[in-house]
C-alpha cells in the first residue's frame, strides 16, 4: 500500500460483538499487515449509530496494538452506547489484521470468546469476507436443562446507509423452523442481537441472514453489506444481555457469500474444500484432562434445489485414517459427534479435510438453457467436555482456494456416489 500519510482510502473492518459491562471487556488487537507505516482509528458504535473514537493508532509495518474498549464505553450508558449493545469499526490507511477477545469474569467463572474481523473487500469466490447474504452453521445443540443460549450478532458494515436485516432460522433439513423470521433496521456501523429461539435437541441447525436493498432500481444504493458473529454460551437467564452473565462462551465470525441468483458462471463454484485443524476424541476424563470431544457441522450453503456429495477425510499422525461420505440437500446441515461415532476410537487427535465430490444444483436461463452448476460448502468444528460442562469452542473451517489440490487423497467408494475411478 501507499504511505499512510498520503493514503486517503481507508480499509474498513467490522467488529460486530462488543461487551464492556464491568465484568467483561472487549479487547481489539490491531496489526499493520502492510510493509509501510499505516494509521488506524478504532470507533465504538451504539445501536442507533452514535460513534465514539476510542483510539488513533500509528503502526509501523507488522506491529500491533491492543485497544480495550471498556476504556471508552461509558459506565452509565448515554443514548445506547453500553454493555452488549455496541459494535465497533476499525478504519485504516492500509491493510490490517484484526482479532477480538471478549474476556473477563462472569458469575464467578472466566469468560473468553474470540473472533477475527472479516476482510473489508467484497466476498471472493471462496466465500469469505463481508457480503450481503450470510449463512452460518450454528452450534445450537443444548442439554435438556435449557441453560445454554446462542446469539447471532449482526453488524451493518456500511458507513453511509442503514441495513434491512432478516434472520431466518432453519432446521437440519434446511427448512424454515417454526420459530419464524426475525428482522431489524440496523443503522450504519451499528449491530443488532438476534437470540436463537430455544428448541428441542437438533431442532435448529443453521441460520440465513439477509440484507435487503431499499429499492429494486439499479440506480439505487445496493443492499448494505453485513458482518456477523455467533456467540454461544451458558447464561443464568436470557443470553447475550448484560443482565445474564455467561460463565463461558465462544464466538466466531460468520462466513459471507453472495446470493447464488446474483452470481455468474465464473463464481458458480465457490467453497469446495475446507480444513478442520484440530479434531479430537479423548479417552475420557482424568485428573489432568476433562476428556474433550469434537463435534463437526457440515452445511450445504446453496439455496437452489439439488444435492452435494461430500467426503470427510480423517487424518492422524500416520496419515489418512478413514473417510466417510455424506449427501446434503440444499440448505441442509449435518452434525458428526465423535463421542457417539464408532469409526474414530477414543484417544484420537488429528485433523479433517472436507471435500465436495459431486454436485447437482443446476440453474437455467428463461429459455431453459443451462447456465451453471452451483456448489458452496460450509463447515465448523467445536470441542467440549462431558455434557459441555467445562466450556466449549466453536470455529469455522478454513476454506481452500478453488484450484488448491488436495494431494494424494483416496478416491472414495460410496454407495450413493457415482464411481469416478479411472478405468483399468
Amino acid at each position: 500500500g501507499a504511505d499512510g500519510a498520503a493514503d486517503t482510502t481507508p480499509y474498513r473492518y467490522a467488529v460486530p460483538a462488543v461487551i464492556a459491562d464491568g465484568h467483561r471487556t472487549t479487547i481489539v488487537h490491531v496489526q499493520n499487515a502492510d510493509v509501510v507505516c499505516n494509521e488506524a482509528d478504532v470507533t465504538l458504535v451504539g445501536a442507533s449509530g452514535t460513534t465514539t473514537v476510542c483510539a488513533h493508532l500509528s503502526l509501523p509495518p507488522g506491529e500491533s496494538r491492543d485497544v480495550d474498549l471498556a476504556a471508552c464505553a461509558p459506565a452509565n450508558p448515554v443514548d445506547d452506547v453500553g454493555p452488549a449493545r455496541s459494535a465497533a469499526t476499525v478504519a485504516g490507511t492500509g491493510p490490517l489484521a484484526i482479532a477480538v477477545d471478549i474476556a473477563g469474569i462472569a458469575a464467578g467463572w472466566p469468560v473468553l470468546a474470540s473472533y477475527a474481523a472479516p476482510n473489508p473487500a467484497a466476498p471472493p469466490a471462496i466465500g469469505a469476507g463481508v457480503g450481503t447474504t450470510l449463512l452460518a452453521a450454528l452450534p445450537i445443540g443444548r442439554p435438556a436443562d435449557g441453560q445454554f443460549g446462542t446469539d447471532v450478532v449482526v453488524q451493518n458494515a456500511a458507513a453511509d446507509r442503514a441495513a434491512h436485516v432478516t434472520v431466518r432460522f432453519l432446521d437440519r433439513a434446511g427448512d424454515p423452523s417454526a420459530a419464524g423470521d426475525a428482522s431489524a433496521e440496523v443503522p450504519a456501523g451499528a449491530a443488532a442481537v438476534f437470540a436463537v429461539p430455544r428448541a428441542g435437541a437438533g431442532g435448529l441447525a443453521s441460520a440465513r441472514i439477509d440484507s435487503v436493498a431499499d429499492s429494486d432500481d439499479p440506480a439505487a444504493p445496493p443492499a448494505a453489506p453485513l458482518a456477523a458473529v455467533v456467540v454461544h454460551g451458558r447464561a443464568t437467564a436470557g443470553s447475550f444481555a448484560s443482565a445474564s452473565p455467561q460463565d463461558w462462551s465462544a464466538a466466531d465470525i460468520v462466513p459471507a457469500i453472495q446470493d447464488p441468483r446474483a452470481g455468474t458462471v465464473a463464481d458458480a463454484i465457490r467453497t469446495t474444500r475446507l480444513a478442520l485443524a484440530d479434531v479430537v476424541r479423548a479417552k475420557g476424563a482424568t485428573k489432568d484432562t476433562v476428556g474433550r470431544v469434537s463435534v463437526i457441522a457440515l452445511q450445504n450453503r446453496i439455496e437452489k434445489p439439488g444435492f452435494t456429495d461430500i467426503v470427510v477425510y480423517f487424518y492422524d499422525g500416520n496419515g489418512l485414517l478413514d473417510y466417510i461420505c455424506q449427501k446434503l440437500n440444499e440448505r441442509q446441515v449435518e452434525y458428526i459427534d465423535l463421542s457417539s461415532w464408532g469409526y474414530i476410537n477414543p484417544g484420537f487427535r488429528g485433523s479433517t479435510l472436507v471435500s465436495a465430490w459431486f454436485w447437482e444444483h443446476d440453474i437455467f436461463d428463461d429459455q431453459g438453457f443451462f447456465v451453471a452448476n452451483l456448489v458452496d460448502l460450509g463447515a465448523a468444528y467445536g470441542q467440549s467436555g462431558p455434557n459441555a460442562s467445562d466450556g466449549q469452542t466453536w470455529t469455522s473451517a478454513v476454506p481452500f482456494a478453488k484450484d488448491f489440490p488436495l494431494g494424494d487423497t483416496t478416491v472414495p467408494l460410496c454407495a450413493s456416489f457415482p464411481d469416478l475411478r479411472p478405468a483399468p
